[in-house]
């Protein structure tokens, strides 16, 4: 019977390229189909459901939370896994913890980040202005105040047969003209995380798919006749550092001259361990790969029988940290919830997620010998668990706080 045989990964990072090395690549377009649904979002909420971000607010509040996704996904990597990158060095960008182009990105640094922004945008007052129809008396008075009966939002000036800007139940009353109002207030800090959860679930659904297409975070080791084998050529940066392994890299000088780089120059630079001739060269054949072709294929056919299966995590990731959750979170807040049901869910739902996928994913190759073996963790799931216990705690806290339920993707019935 004929075996089955891994599938070389040959996929293009890059949605579009102008260059060789600039372009739009599938893992930016993940980051922004997440911050756009986390805008569609806000704005479904605030016209079936009810919130209280003003519709001035929303867009504002969705930057703010990608500038923390990126700073905090930087910064947990940075003191999670590569504490080293808080050092200085003489090359370009000089701060390790700048130096995006080697990659690096922590989720679970990127939730914290963002709980502390959204905590920040929560405290802090802001005057809203806006333009309502004004109320008056029989005796033609102006109206001082007026609170919708069921949020308590401000509807100064107004007595009208309207809704209220914030929840949609209506107002009832008399009008004549309008007037400028101005709001002050604040926002429930967990209100705005039930956002920021449901928006992280879709980022983690494209997200885990576009580590795929780019070849990192990938999973364990497993069988050349696995069904779902994958081999990815960027398994030959693993022939570099300490482990310089020469056999390997000395087998490439037949295929190196699709890099522009002679047999004899490669043999040269490999038995020298001119480190950065031979990783600049590793870059040119991973993107001829990638490219496909004629090019591609010699190359293929070369580095494949050298390279190592694995299972494919990342796609195993996108369907349960992203697809699973997703859909445990959308099905929740149909109707509106306690703020904080929702980040509380979050959290349980994507701690297990990760702990089970965690099993196929390969730990970071310079913490792989510092797993938690005593408990049989690896750093990922320890944290996980951490975050079980965080969002269990979020959802007790929110069960036991007698604030108004907020949210729902469905309309909501008017109260009479």
């Amino acid at each position: 019977m004929p075996t089955l045989s891994a599938w070389l990964h040959n996929i293009d990072p890059f949605a579009i390229q102008f260059t060789e090395t600039f372009g739009l690549r599938w893992y930016g377009l993940a980051y922004l189909t997440a911050f756009a649904v986390g805008w569609f979002l806000c704005q479904r909420i605030r016209k079936v459901g009810f919130t209280t971000l003003h519709a001035k607010e929303i867009t504002d509040f969705v930057i703010i939370g990608a500038i923390a996704v990126v700073a905090g996904g930087r910064l947990g990597y940075v003191f999670f896994y590569k504490p080293h990158l808080l050092g200085f060095t003489s090359d370009p960008p000089y701060w390790g913890v700048l130096a995006l182009q080697g990659g690096g990105m922590s989720s679970h640094g990127a939730m914290i980040g963002t709980a502390l922004v959204i905590w920040w945008y929560a405290r802090r007052e802001r005057k809203i202005t806006v333009t309502r129809p004004a109320a008056f008396d029989d005796q033609h008075k102006l109206l001082d105040h007026i609170e919708c009966h069921r949020c308590k939002y401000d509807l100064h000036r107004q007595k009208v047969e309207s809704t209220c800007p914030e929840c949609g139940l209506p107002v009832t009353a008399s009008t004549a003209g309008e007037v400028a109002i101005t709001i002050t207030r604040k926002h429930n800090f967990l209100h705005l995380l039930d956002f920021a959860a449901v928006a992280a679930a879709v980022g983690f659904l494209f997200g885990r798919i576009a580590n795929f297409i780019n070849g990192e975070l990938v999973g364990r080791v497993c069988d050349e006749g696995y069904r779902w084998a994958v081999k990815f050529p960027q398994d030959m940066y693993d022939w570099l550092g300490p482990k310089w392994n020469t056999e390997a890299l000395l087998s490439l000088k037949d295929v190196v001259s699709q890099a522009g780089v002679t047999a004899e120059q490669w043999i040269a630079a490999v038995k020298d361990h001119d480190a950065r001739l031979v990783e600049v060269t590793l870059g040119k054949l991973i993107g001829t790969v990638q490219a496909g072709g004629t090019g591609g294929s010699i190359v293929g056919q070369t580095i494949a029988p050298l390279l190592s299966p694995h299972y494919p995590s990342q796609l195993f990731a996108a369907f349960l940290e992203g697809f699973c959750v997703l859909v445990v979170l959308v099905l929740v807040w149909l109707r509106p919830r306690k703020p904080g049901v929702i980040a509380g869910l979050f959290g349980v739902t994507y701690g297990i997620a990760r702990i089970i996928d965690e099993f196929w994913r390969a730990p970071d190759a310079h913490i792989a010998n510092q797993e938690f073996a005593a408990i049989g963790l690896t750093r990922g799931q320890l944290l996980s668990f951490i975050m079980v216990l965080f969002g269990i705690g979020i959802m007790w806290f929110a069960a036991r706080k007698s604030t108004a339920k907020m949210g729902g993707l469905l309309p909501v019935k008017s109260a009479t």
